[in-house]
C-alpha cells in the first residue's frame, strides 16, 4: 500500500533514489515529517519524486538541508547530512 506524502503525493511513486533518500531521513524523523521534508525539497528543486536520479539528486539534497536542520536533533545533523551526501555521490546507489 502506498502512503500519501505531503500535498497528497504518493510516496510510492518516487524513484529508487527518492526512496534511498527517504530511508536515510526515516532513521532520524517520523514518517510524516520525512514525507513533508522530502516532498517540499523536491518541489523547491522542481523535481518530481519519480525523477530523482543521478542528474537531479544534488538539487534535491541541497533543498533537503534546510528541512534537516529544522526537524532533526542538532546532534544528529552531521550524520544525516553525511548519509545524504553518500547517497548523492554513490554511483552504485543511483538509478
Amino acid at each position: 500500500m502506498k502512503s500519501q506524502g505531503f500535498a497528497g503525493l504518493s510516496t510510492g511513486d518516487g524513484s529508487p533514489t527518492y526512496h534511498r533518500l527517504r530511508g536515510v531521513l526515516s532513521r532520524y524523523a517520523s514518517s510524516i515529517t520525512v514525507d513533508g521534508i522530502l516532498t517540499s525539497a523536491c518541489a523547491r528543486a522542481r523535481v518530481a519524486p519519480s525523477l530523482v536520479n543521478r542528474d537531479t539528486v544534488e538539487k534535491v539534497v541541497r533543498e533537503l538541508r534546510a528541512g534537516v536542520r529544522i526537524f532533526c536533533q542538532p546532534d544528529q545533523i552531521p550524520a544525516v547530512l553525511q548519509e545524504l551526501t553518500i547517497v548523492m555521490r554513490s554511483p552504485d546507489a543511483l538509478d
